[in-house]
């Protein structure tokens, strides 16, 4: 940048190379780009070793690379389904069906089970919803009508489950972490037919008890319970997902909610996301134990949501 009476010099640029390669050989991968990429002197000192750094990663630490940049840039986000990096669609939000179909590069929906929690009707959670709210809670940047449209509550009265009557979901960003708050209510009469079909996580189901060799689940363990004490919620927690859980019998109708905690921003394989997605080595009888301190997401949501 050539220096004139009404626009000197940056103060940066006077500073001595030396101290530019100090900065430099500290920074991450995606941020060298990023620095190399601020001015064309930087541009001229690093652009050279950031190509060759590039051309030899692997196919894995291209994604942590690809991740790292779209943490940057403000209105684009990194893919968890085709490994890219596209500009955000403001359509493409938890409570749009089409945000199934949100990569431009084409996805198949078959696939999708395997990169997504079921967290209920009509309520689609994928993994750069999550990663733009943080992005934008970080930047400040949440007066925004797309975060707001990231971050906004749903409730559902008529669902595909007929016992099922009410379900809703609130989002909220707490201390640099995304986490859901899911309430069911289901009719008593109809309660254990709606609840074989209901998934708090992919560790709490309600086994039919058809099933040869049924192995007890939680859940079911404290629904009996719950309907053994009438009007007192009985709280649980997942012990093998940041999953908190109450059930409350009354009446006529059985409640169901949940807390979860689905990790701040990071890559697509952070064990914060997959630990929430059902597979053949993460279901109702398989998956890691998890140290966590039971009614501890509960806190964290009765201190900051009304």
């Amino acid at each position: 940048m050539a220096a004139h009476a009404w626009h000197p010099e940056s103060g940066l640029l006077r500073l001595p190379d030396d101290l530019f390669y100090m900065i430099f050989s500290g920074l991450t991968l995606p941020s060298k780009v990023l620095f190399s990429r601020t001015c064309a002197r930087l541009r001229h000192l690093f652009h050279n070793s950031c190509v060759l750094a590039l051309a030899f990663i692997s196919s894995s630490e291209h994604v942590e690379y690809l991740v790292g940049i779209a943490q940057v840039l403000p209105d684009h986000y990194f893919c968890i389904k085709c490994k890219k990096i596209h500009t955000i669609n403001e359509m493409d939000h938890p409570l749009n069906p089409l945000s199934l179909f949100s990569c431009p590069t084409g996805f198949s929906v078959l696939n999708y089970h395997t990169i997504t929690p079921k967290l209920g009707p009509g309520y689609c959670l994928l993994h750069h919803h999550a990663q733009l709210a943080l992005k934008y809670a970080r930047r400040g940047d949440t007066q925004s009508k797309y975060f707001r449209q990231l971050m906004a509550p749903h409730i559902a009265t008529r669902t595909l489950i007929p016992p099922m009557k009410y379900f809703s979901v609130q989002p909220a960003i707490i201390h640099g972490k995304f986490l859901l708050f899911r309430t069911w209510t289901f009719e008593q009469d109809g309660v254990m037919g709606g609840v074989k079909r209901l998934e708090l996580c992919p560790h709490l189901k309600v086994l039919g008890t058809d099933l040869p060799r049924r192995q007890v689940n939680p859940l079911y363990e404290t629904l009996n319970t719950a309907n053994k004490t009438k009007g007192v919620p009985m709280y649980k927690a997942c012990h093998r997902c940041p999953t908190d859980y109450s059930v409350m019998a009354l009446s006529n109708h059985i409640v169901f909610c949940t807390w979860q905690d689905f990790g701040g921003e990071s890559t697509t394989l952070d064990v914060a996301w997959y630990i929430h997605v059902e597979n053949e080595t993460n279901d109702k009888f398989r998956g890691p134990t998890v140290p966590h301190i039971e009614g501890s997401l509960g806190e964290a949501f009765s201190g900051q949501i009304g």
